[in-house]
């Protein structure tokens, strides 16, 4: 009851919202749904917002109940709109998309996840607007190659720094368009098998100078040849997912070990490489300041590659696959004696050793902070950084002081 009293207060307000952030109200309020009719009345009363949230990331994952009509409403006032992100929201289709997409010529981010977005409707986003550089359009079953044609074509081509268009079914032939997009700092086509990828555009010129995070989970093509390409025309590249990539051996990890690449973020869960492989690259540069790295259902002993884990100084996160049991002892040792400052979760196998249980604690989440990623663990370093701050601006023996150090340990 007080919810929808405060949603009656809020559609009555007189003054117009700037942005529509449906998710962020709900959640605060212990909302764990939307009602469209509630979404309707707040888009009826305010006009020309330059944002329209309906998805709520992070730990306590919301999805929102917005229909079609609840797109067409706001098509008639988005004419400044920049920021459309409905992730979830299953129910919508093409017939609100197209409507709205058609009077949003400022359109920079666009989020539509798990929609059931089509071909034309991307195809009026494209003709629409000219300023899109974040598209994701995760698990959008019904797109097509030709979604990639609009998307790839001028001048999206040249202005697209982000791009997720994993678990779709998108022919695996299409993927090599991407090579049109020299802009690209995020890629994501994880699950797309067939996916058909090259880090050079058809004249054999470097595309993805730019790239930081390449999200490719699952992509049979990704063997020691394109990995080679990647991090060569790639050097800035710091985040790279090839967890179920089952052709990437003992070569591959030889060429990544001996690129230029410094990584921050690797997750190569389930990869067939073997000990002589991983030994080369975790001694290697590339992997001198790695903060989160994943190597769960990789079968190599620790004690080899332990020496090589202990000088990772800035490690965040650590998931070790259960063939490294033997030396839970060891790690925990290490742990005693403050071998990694920064640790926030270790992982052995099925065992925590170090972290809360709440934790995520499956397959590293490398989504970049283009994208607006949902990696748990991002607030929980933001918040330990301002607690730092304060206590380092808290007078001497200040009650602030006191109250900081005694929630040191959150």
């Amino acid at each position: 009851m007080q919810t929808c009293r405060s949603f009656r207060r809020i559609a009555e307000r007189a003054q117009p919202f700037l942005g529509v952030n449906i998710s962020e109200y709900a959640v605060s309020s212990g909302l764990s749904a939307v009602g469209p009719l509630l979404v309707e009345t707040l888009l009826a009363r305010h006009s020309k917002p330059h944002e329209f949230v309906a998805y709520h990331p992070g730990p306590d994952v919301r999805h929102f109940n917005i229909r079609d009509y609840s797109l067409s409403l706001l098509s008639s006032c988005c004419g400044l709109l920049t920021k459309l992100d409905v992730r979830g929201c299953e129910a919508l289709t093409e017939d609100g998309f197209i409507p709205l997409f058609s009077r949003c010529p400022h359109l920079s981010h666009v989020y539509t996840d798990s929609t059931k977005l089509t071909d034309e409707a991307v195809r009026t986003l494209c003709e629409t607007t000219r300023t899109l550089c974040v598209f994701s359009a995760r698990r959008c079953r019904l797109l097509t190659g030709a979604a990639l044609e609009y998307l790839t074509a001028q001048p999206h081509a040249s202005a697209l720094e982000a791009l997720d268009l994993g678990d779709t079914l998108i022919e695996g032939a299409a993927f090599s368009l991407l090579s049109r997009c020299h802009r690209l700092q995020y890629l994501s086509t994880q699950w797309c098998a067939d996916a058909i990828l090259s880090a050079r555009d058809a004249a054999g010129n470097p595309s993805w100078l730019q790239l930081r995070s390449a999200i490719l989970s699952g992509v049979h093509c990704i063997t020691a040849k394109v990995l080679s390409d990647l991090v060569h025309v790639s050097p800035g590249l710091a985040v790279l997912n090839i967890r179920h990539c089952g052709n990437v051996h003992d070569e591959a990890l030889r060429i990544l070990a001996s690129s230029s690449v410094r990584l921050e973020e690797l997750n190569a869960e389930f990869i067939p490489a073997t000990e002589d492989g991983w030994r080369d690259l975790l001694s290697s540069p590339v992997m001198l300041h790695i903060k989160r790295l994943n190597m769960k259902g990789c079968k190599v002993q620790a004690v080899q590659l332990l020496p090589a884990l202990e000088c990772f100084r800035e490690l965040q996160q650590l998931f070790l696959g259960s063939s490294m049991e033997s030396v839970s002892p060891t790690i925990e040792e290490r742990l005693q004696r403050n071998q990694w400052p920064d640790l926030l979760v270790l992982m052995v196998g099925q065992r925590i050793l170090y972290g809360a249980s709440h934790v995520h604690s499956g397959p590293i989440d490398c989504t970049g902070a283009v994208m607006e990623g949902t990696v748990v663990l991002h607030t929980q370093q933001r918040r330990r950084r301002r607690r730092r701050n304060h206590v380092r601006a808290a007078p001497q023996g200040s009650g602030a002081r006191t109250h900081l150090s005694a929630n040191s340990h959150e």
